[in-house]
């Protein structure tokens, strides 16, 4: 039998991302434009956590 494991950190999606911003989910892919190809995003509607933290520190760099 296989375990089930809790998966560590945030699972979001970008809707969820875009509403913590204030800002509609097309803005968010703009933005995130120049790290998608390290992003790895597939027909999944759930963001991994890697993949969360990945755009909140890429948009944290935005910000400064």
């Amino acid at each position: 039998m296989y375990k089930l494991h809790a998966i560590p950190g945030p699972v979001k999606t970008l809707q969820q991302i875009a509403d913590e911003y204030g800002v509609h989910r097309n803005t968010i892919r703009k933005w995130i434009k120049p790290i998608r190809p390290y992003l790895q995003l597939s027909s999944r509607r759930s963001l991994l956590p890697w993949q969360v933290e990945l755009i909140y520190d890429f948009l944290e760099i935005r910000k400064a």
